[in-house]
């Protein structure tokens, strides 16, 4: 008896083990990606997940925020509950507080019966509030007592009901902007900042570029119909190339597009000229740089070469960085994913100020 006991708890460890590796398999299906940055996304995904903590995620637009929301409750202990996803500015502004909490019958008009609300309807799961920097004030204020109090309370009742769920909250705007142009509730921000969760964007990840481009490839091809293409290395290159501000949906795009309209099976960087402005390639401003180098006649050193080129680099990114976080400092270095005194160090190093790039802001002086 003994040992048949022992067996099944052995069955049932390795049966949950299986289900585990499993669900972890099934919620990473849609991510494409293994360099060292995507790498520590996952763990960190998968860490924010066994939480059971608010979360917000950040990031540009076509870096796979909405993914990365779906991944968080089907890792998680409420993947078997529902998951609820709200596309806040779709909804209008007077609707919305009656589809998040529920309303009773004759609480307005048109509302002839009750409505329970999206919160119900997620009670025990997640409910994932995509573009949250757009709710109106009146439903922030309403969403942080639900945060704070974990009830709610319908349109038109009296009483206040229990609820458990896990809050994902998405944004691509600068909620720190929005909170000093008084746009957005400050208390409300740091109620869904309990965990952030930021998706690299493509020039972060370049080296998965050729993954991407081959995934992407295959699921075009499955669409239309047609044999199979592919890409040649030279347009790889050419994709590999380019600064990429739209991030993976904008290659997604391109990729549709040069399969859809090339005639050959074999898709060359000639192929993609009228798809990629030449403006917007990388290599561009390299080249640039070696012709006024040449220019000097002047012959330098690998790594002299490599030195001002990286110098370029850093300069060039930690101003995109400060620019889009408006200088603050914390933030630009969780985007980066450095140290705060590792991006200080850089910043030292290229004779960067973040003064430069803070929003002017016009401060009451109390006397």
């Amino acid at each position: 008896m003994l040992l048949k006991g022992l067996e099944r708890n052995r069955l049932v460890r390795e049966n949950v083990t299986l289900k585990e590796q499993v669900c972890q398999k099934e919620a990473f299906a849609s991510f494409i990606g293994q360099t060292p940055a995507m790498m520590q996304f996952y763990e960190r995904l998968k860490t924010v997940a066994l939480s059971d903590y608010t979360v917000l995620v950040r990031g540009e637009s076509g870096t796979g925020k909405e993914l990365a929301a779906r991944a968080v409750h089907s890792l998680s202990r409420r993947r078997n509950r529902p998951l609820v996803m709200v596309n806040c500015p779709a909804i209008p502004e007077h609707l919305l507080e009656s589809e998040l909490f529920g309303h009773k019958r004759g609480a307005f008009t048109g509302a002839e019966r009750d409505y329970p609300g999206l919160f119900v309807e997620a009670d025990g799961g997640s409910l994932c509030l995509d573009e949250i920097g757009d709710i109106p004030v009146s439903v922030q204020t309403k969403l942080l007592r639900v945060l704070q109090e974990q009830e709610i309370k319908p349109l038109g009742d009296t009483k206040t009901r229990k609820i458990n769920v896990r809050i994902i909250a998405i944004t691509n705007q600068d909620l720190e902007k929005k909170i000093i142009d008084r746009s957005f509730r400050e208390d409300l921000f740091y109620r869904l900042n309990v965990v952030p969760l930021t998706p690299p964007r493509l020039f972060q990840i370049r080296g998965d570029i050729p993954l991407l481009v081959e995934h992407f490839c295959r699921q075009v091809c499955c669409e239309l119909g047609i044999g199979g293409k592919h890409f040649s290395g030279d347009a790889i290159t050419a994709l590999m190339g380019r600064a990429w501000p739209g991030n993976v949906r904008e290659l997604q795009n391109v990729v549709r597009q040069a399969v859809l309209f090339s005639a050959e099976s074999v898709i060359s960087a000639g192929d993609l000229q009228s798809l990629i402005p030449s403006a917007t390639m990388v290599h561009d401003e390299t080249a640039s740089w070696l012709s006024a180098v040449a220019g000097n006649e002047r012959a330098v050193t690998y790594k002299e070469a490599k030195e001002d080129l990286l110098r370029k680099f850093m300069s060039q990114y930690v101003m995109r960085l400060l620019q889009d976080t408006g200088g603050n400092v914390s933030r630009a270095a969780e985007i980066s994913g450095l140290t705060r005194a590792a991006l200080q160090k850089i910043m030292r190093r290229t004779a960067i100020q973040a003064a430069s790039f803070r929003h002017n802001e016009k401060r009451e002086v109390i006397l």
